[in-house]
């Protein structure tokens, strides 16, 4: 049987009308206003940030760290150093009002952390998506070839707006929920005839109550007492810390299927990814010899071409366009056609 692989990062979704990481931080900025980081730190995050490229991840990296735990790792370090270094961290230990200013940078990092997480909520659910996009992934094309046994699809992002669309289109699917429970180890164990959508980074609809379970919940919710006597600890997601390497234990195991989907898949479409996440990338890397790959990540598609399947040849495509666009979607009706003769 042909196997068709997707993996969707946030540029996939980014025409129906979620934002990327880097408005996501700019828009954080301006509409929370109220957090110290914002208030009180601004003009010393702007001064830090310079010239470089911050994002949401970045920011939400930082901030996980602390504030203590960051100047004490730079304590340590300058303590070891010259003369001239351990002089100066004296001289900052000796000003009492540096006391206060690390309680403070410390209660905004904490602050800021859990800002980002509900923020991240409030875009999500908020937006109203723009579905059409999703018909240039042409899954519809690859179900009607392979079957829904025969495609599989990955994601990274959190919305639910891929799930809409596969509604929408009438194509069964199943992405671990049993009932109201998120069991993803069901999705590797599943025999059934239906295309899988895997969440590798878990959804806002997802849920984490007291006792241990993960519940679909269709609606935005705080933790706090639910129904039942259940309480709502925390949405499950994969943090957006760089390099994504918080994984639970269902989590790591969704990427041994991953792992095995990406090793059998006759075709695998890559796009809108940054590659930022190491354990996906290492994952696309491991593709077979024979697969045909699209790489369709924007302007950087060339570069991840080189760094992850420069020895496929002309099994691997890079398309620099941002997607939707027609040479994605001309890439990927071709490539069922050929696998499917």
């Amino acid at each position: 049987m042909a196997r068709l692989v997707y993996f969707l990062g946030a540029g996939a979704a980014r025409q129906s009308g979620y934002p990327t990481t880097p408005e996501l931080f700019t828009s954080l900025l301006k509409e929370k206003q109220g957090l110290m980081m914002v208030s009180s730190f601004l003009a010393p995050l702007q001064a830090a940030i310079g010239h470089s490229t911050v994002d949401i991840e970045t920011l939400y990296t930082m901030v996980m760290q602390g504030a203590d735990a960051q100047l004490n790792e730079w304590y340590q370090s300058v303590e070891a150093g010259p003369l001239s270094q351990r002089f100066l961290l004296s001289l900052l230990r000796s000003y009492p009002q540096g006391g206060s200013i690390l309680a403070d940078a410390t209660k905004a990092f904490k602050e800021c952390a859990d800002a980002i997480v509900k923020f991240l909520q409030e875009e999500f659910w908020l937006n109203l998506p723009d579905l059409r996009p999703y018909s240039e992934l042409k899954i519809m094309d690859a179900v009607h070839k392979f079957g829904t046994e025969g495609v599989s699809v990955f994601t990274t992002n959190y919305d639910i707006s891929l799930e809409d669309f596969l509604l929408e289109q009438k194509i069964s699917f199943d992405r671990g929920v049993e009932g109201e429970l998120y069991k993803p180890e069901i999705l590797a164990q599943s025999g059934g005839r239906k295309l899988r959508l895997v969440k590798l980074h878990g959804s806002i609809d997802f849920y984490t109550l007291s006792g241990g379970e993960i519940r679909v919940i269709n609606a935005r919710h705080e933790p706090g007492p639910w129904r039942a006597g259940k309480v709502i600890q925390s949405l499950y997601i994969v943090p957006p810390v760089e390099g994504k390497i918080r994984y639970d234990h269902a989590q790591l195991s969704l990427f041994e299927f991953f792992e095995r989907e990406v090793g059998q898949a006759d075709i695998l479409a890559i796009i809108g990814t940054s590659f930022r996440d190491h354990l996906v990338a290492e994952t696309l890397a491991k593709a077979g010899s024979n697969c045909r790959i699209l790489i369709a990540c924007g302007s950087r598609s060339n570069e991840y071409e080189q760094a992850w399947f420069k020895d496929r040849g002309n099994r691997a495509q890079a398309v620099t366009s941002h997607f939707p666009h027609p040479a994605i979607s001309d890439w990927l009706v071709n490539a069922v056609n050929e696998i499917a003769v």
